[in-house]
């Protein structure tokens, strides 16, 4: 599982990069969901989580701990991880 999952993420990392930029070179146009957009879609996604929450207990106990780690690692990834690279990958090497 280790194996397959490192060799996805590596592909994921290497390939998506050229595709884009030939999406781009065609006449693709970047652009950034709208906020209302992604307000709905998260909106949807927990009456969801709490929907089956209320059928399934063991659905329950996962959703909970992984919600509780979520939160706890995306503090962790603000402070480590985003603001450097927003400023790194903004730089041009």
């Amino acid at each position: 599982c280790f194996e397959a999952h490192t060799d996805m993420c590596a592909k994921y990392d290497a390939l998506n990069p050229p595709a884009l930029q030939r999406l781009i070179q065609n006449g693709a146009v970047l652009r950034k969901f709208n906020t209302s957009v992604l307000d709905a879609c998260f909106k949807a996604t927990q009456e969801t989580y709490a929907e089956e929450s209320a059928k399934n207990s063991q659905f329950k106990k996962i959703f909970e701990d992984y919600r509780a780690f979520r939160n706890m690692e995306a503090q962790w990834f603000n402070v480590a991880e985003q603001a450097f690279a927003q400023y790194s990958f903004a730089k041009k090497l």
